[in-house]
């Protein structure tokens, strides 16, 4: 359906952060932030009248939230390094304080980097856990109440092979994503049904890199 008399969103944010080194390998940072969306541009079903069932964009109440990130990192000589990141944060619709679909209120990221032939040949690995998310009710709305259709956490293993200027001025990385093959789901609009849709298994990346 055509989208008239919408308004733009507006977004203000305020953020903190804290860099702190704790000894000459070992260094810790945290970040807090506050953010308000107003007039927040949906896509939600309209309800009534001839077109009720159509999808419509529409103007919906604002969206206010909060996060706290955190990460400790560790840096080794020759290229080694470890870095530890988790992200809590809670978004809300203010009209209805319910929780937002498609936010995850925990995230967690460690990454680790070990050097097989110094400054040239890299491997990285990173595990990655993302928290179970809300999906979209047929309404447009937000779930005040965690649905039994949540869409469940998972996490995932992905490992680079990275070689630093093989030859001059050029540099090739090897990824695979998903390492595991591990099953899960992405809540996605409420175009889609059920509100969540399976991602991709396994899959595999070659990237070149040259510098002129």
């Amino acid at each position: 359906m055509p989208a008239l008399h919408l308004r733009p969103e507006t977004i203000t944010t305020y953020e903190v952060g804290w860099e702190q080194a704790i000894t000459k390998q070992w260094q810790f940072t945290a970040a807090a932030n506050h953010y308000l969306i107003g007039c927040p541009i949906d896509q939600v079903t309209i309800t009534s009248g001839v077109n009720a069932g159509k999808l419509s964009f529409q103007n919906t109440p604002n969206y206010v939230g909060n996060g706290l990130g955190t990460g400790l990192t560790w840096r080794g000589e020759h290229g080694w390094r470890s870095q530890l990141d988790y992200t809590l944060q809670h978004a809300d619709a203010q009209a209805t304080e319910g929780s937002l679909p498609n936010s995850p209120r925990h995230r967690l990221r460690w990454a680790t980097t070990v050097p097989l032939c110094e400054n040239k040949l890299f491997w990285n690995t990173e595990l990655t856990y993302t928290a179970h998310v809300l999906p979209v009710t047929p309404s447009g709305t937000p779930i005040p109440n965690p649905p039994l259709s949540e869409v469940p956490p998972y996490a995932l293993l992905n490992t680079t092979i990275y070689a630093r200027e093989f030859v001059k001025s050029w540099s090739v990385s090897a990824t695979v994503y998903n390492l595991l093959d591990r099953n899960y789901r992405n809540a996605v609009g409420n175009e889609i049904a059920f509100g969540q849709i399976p991602m991709d298994g396994r899959t595999f990346q070659v990237k070149l890199t040259g510098r002129f």
